[in-house]
């Protein structure tokens, strides 16, 4: 890996870590589930915020619409394992491990409607008694917190733990709530905006950039890539070819099948595999950095010139006074057909005209080819369609190279 892909992916990873840490930790909180709180650790933190502890005893009227004949008094008895009370002059905790989680969801609902709706409905002054209320259900509880008017409850369920918390007032109810780790989890505006304008800076950076050296490699001004639908135009351009195309980019649903298409053929012509292709689909931010920073070269083979057939290739060669020699004869490689060279009289220069039966290996033998660059040697390579016309000769003779390509070009059909 290259200077530029660990500079760029080191600072993506520290990125990922400053977003995605608050984010699991905000996920964790609502999503995964709370853990039930013992006796001893109730009564701990009960006791840290000034409560007074005693042994609860727990009464229900057997004709509560949420508890049917088994939840009458003696049963809910026999099912309760531990019941404790903390009070103080502002709030008080009630604290009932039941045998069976679905009794204490039960007990919850039946409690919620003594405690807020019961009193709601008989007030005289309803508008005033009952403010409002906020449920929350995380995988394996239930909490609902209650306003009214002589106080602020909260209920909880927790598998087999049943927790009432009464305060006189909010702020009261929330530090028992955070003490006792059964808040429910808040996020504020200001996060909210912060996170928003993290996100488009994340993409600007992580999307963009990679882009803007991919347009460099291929010879365009890399601000291009900052501009909106201006970037798709030279995007189209450089893998397909034309960029009209955008226009595909810009339809519904018409635009996915495209995308596919483009990432595909953006691999291609930087000598890529079509798995690398599917690759800048889903993940752009991680396979578009490794064309942009990489050793690879963008191939535009068929660009809208016509090939440079062998013919052409023999005749420039034999104006130029370089001797031809067939070497098809003694072809090592599999998929190529023929191979042609022309040497200079001296022989300092040489070029090697070489078909493949396709596409995709020709382009991957230029590929190589630049690779292999050596120290003193000037290497040109030109790769259209099936074929590789590639020119080697040491530095001293480099402008002969170009003459050869310029001839070349003069040339095509």
């Amino acid at each position: 890996m290259n200077k530029g892909l660990k500079i760029y992916f080191g600072i993506l990873a520290l990125a990922v870590l400053i977003f995605i840490i608050p984010f699991v930790m905000f996920f964790c909180a609502i999503f995964v589930p709370r853990a039930e709180i013992t006796k001893e650790d109730f009564i701990n933190k009960a006791e840290s915020l000034g409560l007074k502890i005693s042994k609860l005893q727990v009464n229900v009227t057997s004709d509560d619409k949420n508890l049917d004949s088994d939840m009458a008094q003696n049963f809910l008895n026999n099912n309760i394992n531990e019941s404790y009370a903390g009070q103080s002059e502002d709030a008080y905790i009630k604290y009932i491990k039941f045998s069976n989680k679905n009794i204490a969801y039960k007990f919850l609902l039946s409690e919620y409607d003594n405690e807020v709706e019961a009193k709601r409905k008989t007030s005289k002054n309803a508008n005033n008694e009952y403010v409002g209320k906020t449920s929350y259900n995380p995988n394996n509880a239930n909490i609902i917190k209650a306003e009214t008017n002589f106080g602020y409850f909260a209920f909880i369920r927790v598998n087999k733990t049943y927790i009432e918390i009464f305060a006189k007032d909010s702020a009261t109810l929330e530090k028992i709530l955070d003490t006792l780790n059964y808040n429910t989890p808040k996020i504020g505006f200001g996060i909210i905006i912060l996170y928003t304008w993290f996100t488009i800076v994340f993409w600007l950076i992580f999307a963009t950039i990679p882009l803007a050296y991919i347009f460099k490699k291929t010879n365009r001004h890399p601000v291009l890539a900052f501009v909106p639908i201006v970037r798709l135009y030279f995007l189209c351009e450089i893998a397909d070819k034309e960029g009209w195309k955008m226009v595909f980019l810009l339809l519904p649903v018409v635009n996915i099948v495209y995308q596919i298409i483009l990432s595909l053929k953006l691999a291609k012509v930087f000598g890529k595999s079509e798995l690398f292709g599917i690759g800048i689909y889903f993940l752009p931010i991680i396979f578009n950095p490794i064309i942009a920073f990489d050793d690879s070269k963008y191939i535009e083979g068929d660009d809208g010139k016509k090939e440079i057939s062998v013919d052409k290739f023999i005749a420039t060669m034999k104006s130029l006074d370089y001797k031809i020699e067939d070497l098809s004869d003694n072809i090592r490689i599999s998929g190529i057909t023929y191979i042609m060279q022309a040497s200079s009289q001296d022989n300092l220069v040489i070029a090697k005209y070489t078909q493949f039966i396709n596409e995709d290996l020709a382009r991957n033998y230029s590929l190589t080819l630049e690779k292999s660059n050596q120290n003193g040697i000037c290497n040109n390579i030109l790769c259209f369609g099936n074929s590789v016309i590639h020119a080697t000769a040491n530095l001293e003779n480099k402008d002969e190279i170009n003459k050869i390509f310029d001839e070349l070009s003069k040339t095509e059909e």
